[in-house]
This record gives C-alpha cells, structure tokens and sequence, in this order.
C-alpha cells in the first residue's frame, strides 16, 4: 500500500494492538503526522516528510490490511523507524525546531 492519509494512520493506531513493535511504529507514525502537520504544511503537503516515512507507512498499512498478515520482522520496523529519526535530525527544515528536538527525545 502507498501513502497514508491522516485518518487512516489514526485507525491504524486504533486496530493495531499487537505484537508491541508494530503498534508502538504506527503510535510513531501517527506522532510524526501530527509533528509534520505542526511544521510544515501538514501531512498531505510536504512531501519530504512523507516520503521519508514510505517504509513506515508500508510496514504500518500492511499490520491492519491484512488483519491475519504475520508482522515484519523487528529489524524492519527498526530500519523504517530510523530513518524517519535520521531524516529529523539532518533535514535543514527541521534538525533545529523546538518540536522536532522534542519529538526525537520522545521516541529515543
């Protein structure tokens, strides 16, 4: 599956209530939505941060749609959850933003 809107992320963090590495990256994945709505544009609009977070999405998307699917392994979600915390930290647009410095101590 392709891009994410918002209101399937927040489902996403609603149906997806295990194994805990799955459902805490779609919780990351949600709390990023919502640090890019506060940042930039938002979400649909700032396609840096989107397309940063492809792997995310795919993993996240893919632990609802299929309900049955077997999860990614952890490593994987790892990877994805990387780097989105790589591109915050180098990004010019982002890496010296109050909210973005607290976004990634939050998800250390």
């Amino acid at each position: 599956m392709g891009w994410m809107n918002a209101y399937e992320i927040e489902a996403a963090v609603i149906r997806i209530s295990g194994p805990p590495r799955l459902a805490k990256a779609a919780r990351f994945l949600k709390d990023f939505k919502d640090l890019i709505d506060e940042i930039s544009d938002g979400w649909p609009y700032w396609s840096y941060g989107t397309r940063c977070s492809e792997a995310l999405q795919g993993i996240v998307s893919n632990g609802v749609w299929p309900a049955n699917a077997e999860p990614p392994p952890a490593a994987e979600i790892d990877a994805a959850v990387r780097k989105v915390r790589s591109f915050l930290a180098r990004c010019d647009q982002t890496k010296d933003k109050p909210a973005v410095r607290e976004f990634l101590s939050r998800w250390t």
